[in-house]
């Protein structure tokens, strides 16, 4: 089987409705505000996998939520009722007087760097910006490989700022970072070029967005024009030999294992291990140079439709809308308005699994990003492709 029926469901036939969607988003605006408590900020959510009441951290936590909150006040035109500086840096305190995972860790999704990525953007100053830097560098030989805690998702703070401000400082930390990827890229024994990933005391060989292959690829193909014309051919060339070698697929649709080796693997649907993980980590590939690129992405596409939402509900990470910026990928990349109507007919479905999460990758912030993405046709997706 290509995928896990056991962990989908039948899509609701409810029709497209802006109306209804921008409803949506005002109430997660409206309530995400009216839970916001000084000094704890958002509590977690009861079901949430960690022990700690208040988290901190972009992807569980409150820096995500404020984040998430700045961005659809900026949409709706309407103001946040606090101070956002005041609150990020409140943010920045308790996270180090008490980390999320127990210590200071320079990760971007989990860790310090997307916080203080965040305060940047909101209130900058030189001592935040050096931080940033440093704490960079000390994740550059991170031997996770992954995106999670390591090099992979550090690496994209240093693309944002120097998106934000073309010093070449933060080009040259991009730099460093991917050349470290690149010298961490091997061959196994069937010719496929994978990354090794040193994750909790495991060795691994995973092929997802949040902690393998395409989470490594992903930030090598945003910042290609920044590297040098031999990476980018090897990044293009390893890219497409990996990708293809490593799918399967059937006459209509193609999926992706959650690794590499044999061994228990399974076959997910979102973005953090499936096909969702190739169409938006692939999706800065450039378009037209690979015609057995473009097709794989689309029966990847074609299987996400197939398998339907996913039971677990909303999470832009493995949830149904995270799913569904898939379709607003290959909308944007092939121009068929077919993807779009399917990525609004998941943002329907997603509003009936809204799970009053106050976070930004697991809960209704993104799920609200996601509905304006819907409506905007934008397929911008939340904190991999901007900040």
């Amino acid at each position: 089987m290509l995928y896990e029926k056991e962990r989908h469901t039948k899509i609701k036939n409810i029709a497209w409705s802006e109306e209804i969607a921008w409803e949506k988003i005002n109430n997660i605006f409206e309530e995400t505000i009216s839970s916001f408590k000084r000094k704890k900020f958002w509590k977690t959510h009861p079901d949430e996998d960690n022990k700690r009441e208040f988290l901190k951290t972009l992807y569980y936590g409150a820096s995500g939520t404020l984040w998430g909150l700045i961005q659809i006040s900026e949409v709706l035109n309407r103001e946040l009722p606090f101070d956002c500086k005041k609150i990020i840096i409140d943010i920045t305190d308790a996270y180090l007087d008490e980390p999320d995972t127990n210590e200071v860790i320079p990760s971007y999704f989990v860790g310090i760097v997307g916080i203080l990525a965040i305060r940047y953007k909101i209130t900058p100053d030189e001592k935040t910006r050096n931080l940033i830097s440093d704490y960079i560098s000390k994740n550059t030989t991170n031997p996770a490989n992954e995106a999670y805690i390591g090099n992979a998702g550090t690496i994209l703070a240093s693309l944002f700022l120097y998106d934000w401000e073309r010093d070449d400082h933060w080009k040259e930390l991009f730099l460093e970072n991917a050349n470290y990827l690149f010298n961490e890229w091997q061959q196994d024994k069937d010719g496929k070029w994978i990354w090794v990933q040193d994750l909790y005391g495991k060795k691994r060989k995973l092929i997802g967005a949040a902690h393998g292959f395409f989470g490594n690829v992903f930030p090598l193909l945003k910042g290609m024009d920044l590297l040098s014309e031999k990476q980018r051919k090897l990044l293009i060339e390893r890219t497409i030999y990996t990708t293809l070698d490593s799918v399967e697929e059937d006459i209509n649709y193609a999926n992706w294992p959650d690794k590499f080796t044999s061994e228990d693997r399974k076959m997910r649907v979102q973005w953090c291990h499936g096909a969702p993980s190739a169409i938006v980590s692939l999706s800065p590939f450039p378009i037209g140079y690979s015609d057995e690129i473009e097709s794989i992405l689309l029966k990847a596409g074609e299987l996400i439709w197939e398998s339907g939402p996913l039971l677990k509900g909303v999470g832009i990470c493995h949830g149904t809308d995270g799913n569904g910026y898939s379709f607003l990928k290959l909308h944007d990349r092939s121009g068929d308005k077919k993807w779009l109507e399917r990525a609004r007919s998941f943002a329907m479905h997603s509003i009936y699994q809204s799970n009053g999460r106050h976070t930004l990758w697991t809960g209704d912030i993104g799920l609200a990003l996601y509905l304006i993405s819907c409506i905007k046709k934008n397929a911008n997706f939340p904190t991999l492709d901007y900040l």
